[in-house]
């Protein structure tokens, strides 16, 4: 009877032990999506933060014609920094212009109240900063980052047009750039508008704007 009191005994103790074990070794963690007995999923969660400067809202951009009656050009730059934890595309819209797939320097006509002049305008994009890299070029609108920012050749019906598989837009700054890496260590990439009006002789002269607004998204979600 003693003998099957022990037994009894030694083994509750075991089958405590054999519990304890079981409560007390670390279960294997598997990422969200694997499988396994007693694997632990787990997930974690970083989204995409995207700002930019001056809310991205229209800059405006001016070039005076001089009244000497000749010829000339000149190129003046529009900047943005985007803040972003993630890579991004950019695309580019015309504001206040009666033409918004073709935006130009223009003023209103002296000659015609109501109605405006044009500069021929051309563009370039230069993408810059610390650490930065992007899918394709850091440049639109020339054969490298020196042409487009001092000689740029981008159309203005270029430069507003929205890249995307579905459309495949050509010439398009987001299409030459593709993707944009902020740097590492600050977060922020420079983009900078490179806008050459271009005037002749018989050129109404005057003031001439040009407003320009930039979007930023995150890649993928266009």
């Amino acid at each position: 009877m003693q003998d099957n009191t022990t037994y009894r005994i030694f083994f509750r103790l075991w089958s405590i032990v054999i519990i304890l074990a079981m409560l007390l070794v670390p279960r294997p963690l598997a990422a969200e999506g694997q499988s396994g007995d007693g694997a632990v999923k787990f997930r974690l969660t970083n989204p995409q933060t995207l700002a930019i400067s001056d809310d991205g809202s229209p800059v405006t951009a001016s070039i005076d014609v001089p009244f000497s009656g000749s010829g000339g050009s000149e190129v003046v730059s529009i900047e943005w920094i985007v803040i972003s934890n993630g890579g991004f595309d950019i695309s580019f819209l015309a504001a206040s212009q009666d033409d918004p797939n073709n935006p130009r320097f223009s003023k209103d006509d002296v000659d015609a109240p109501g109605q405006n002049v044009y500069l021929e305008t051309i563009f370039g994009v230069v993408v810059s900063g610390a650490g930065i890299s992007t899918e394709n070029n850091t440049y639109w609108g020339g054969p490298d980052e020196t042409a487009a920012a001092t000689a740029p050749a981008g159309t203005g019906a270029n430069l507003v047009k929205v890249y995307n598989a579905a459309t495949a837009a050509p010439d398009s700054p987001d299409e030459s750039i593709g993707v944009i890496i902020p740097g590492d260590t600050t977060g922020t990439a420079t983009v900078t508008l490179y806008a050459k009006g271009i005037f002749t002789g018989e050129t109404q002269p005057g003031s001439y704007t040009l407003a320009v607004s930039i979007r930023a998204w995150p890649c993928g979600q266009e």
